[in-house]
């Protein structure tokens, strides 16, 4: 999989990706994958992001067997895995201003 990352723009309806900044390139393999990081200000939290594994918090609440309620579970996930890549894509990137777009499988 290929991802292009970039920053936000301010749009009509609300922060949308600028292609005129270019921030990083993503490419997965079946081992893991390559971070070819272009803006090296965002260097550190990219590599924190993409190179370590991910705490993925789910909206709770959640019982659990013993019939305990939680507000909220964690999980983590390991680098590189579809699940922590989705959670990137959707929720910590956009936290930091930054958008990404799969640009191939």
């Amino acid at each position: 999989m290929r991802i292009e990352i970039f920053a936000f723009k301010a749009g009509e309806n609300g922060p949308e990706l600028d292609e005129s900044k270019p921030v990083a390139t993503v490419t997965t393999t079946q081992r893991g994958g390559v971070l070819d990081i272009v803006d090296q200000s965002r260097a550190t939290i990219l590599r924190r992001l993409f190179e370590q594994p991910l705490l993925v918090l789910s909206g709770g609440p959640v019982q659990t067997q013993e019939g305990e309620v939680l507000a909220d579970t964690a999980a983590t996930q390991a680098a590189w895995s579809p699940e922590a890549l989705e959670e990137l894509i959707h929720y910590k990137l956009p936290g930091h201003g930054l958008a990404a777009r799969i640009v191939g499988h």
